[in-house]
């Protein structure tokens, strides 16, 4: 009785095992495929000459087109009064109260932080971002572009020298590598070809670690079949 309880917990704990080694695999394969699709989209090998609702400018192709793409601008959130007081009520005669001491006390300004202005359509070119929504058409264009910078949530911002506020454009999570790889790609080709080459460079070393490490785990007397993990392969050598 007592071995036969052994044996069901020595199964139990390999089970156990095999199932943490086999959630591990899955985890690096979809991190190898993120990296390689980051890398993919860096390269920049399809442009368009035509987008419906986008006038190009001449010379511009455009590298991605994203609907429902929100605009991003830094809004006040409602104020609020500190330190108010309701003060003290006297009653000096029949239906009649005398307050003393009430004061607002200071308004305070709610903090400023990006928000969702507006929905509509993304796109990025050769030469800037630009955004299409039912309210707002903006762009910002590489030749005035100051900074940027790019967000783990989803979110792009860009520091223009013809605005006086940073903005920008929020995505869905689930395509933020590939969006962050072609604005990154993008700004680094109107930059430049070795610019570009260095973006293009760096994104392969990630993927190429990631299928590294999805490698080395599959490897192991767990290992799931490369098919049913269907990582990219192999590493790309730019």
């Amino acid at each position: 009785m007592l071995r036969k309880l052994r044996e069901a917990h020595a199964t139990r704990v390999d089970e156990e095992k095999m199932r943490v080694v086999q959630e591990r695999i899955s985890s690096l394969a979809i991190e190898a495929n993120r990296a390689y699709e980051a890398y993919d989209a860096a390269r920049l090998q399809q442009p368009d000459t035509h987008v419906a609702g986008v006038q190009l400018k001449k010379g511009e192709v455009a590298y991605l087109t994203m609907e429902g793409i929100g605009l991003v601008e830094p809004r006040r959130d409602p104020g609020h009064w500190v330190g108010a007081s309701h003060g003290v009520s006297f009653k000096i005669a029949k239906g009649m109260r005398y307050h003393v001491g009430q004061t607002r006390g200071t308004f305070q300004q709610g903090e400023e932080r990006p928000q969702v202005i507006d929905t509509g359509l993304g796109v990025i070119t050769n030469q800037r971002m630009v955004f299409v929504g039912s309210k707002r058409t903006t762009e910002w264009a590489f030749s005035k572009l100051v900074g940027f910078s790019l967000a783990d949530d989803g979110v792009a911002i860009f520091n223009v020298s013809n605005r006086q506020k940073a903005s920008g454009f929020a995505y869905q999570p689930q395509v933020d590598h590939i969006v962050d790889a072609v604005v990154t790609a993008a700004i680094g080709q109107y930059q430049g070809p070795a610019d570009h080459a260095a973006v293009v460079e760096e994104l392969a070393g990630i993927y190429r670690d990631a299928y590294a490490a999805w490698e080395h785990a599959s490897t192991g007397e767990a290992a799931v079949p490369i098919a049913e993990q269907n990582p990219n392969w192999p590493p790309p050598t730019v």
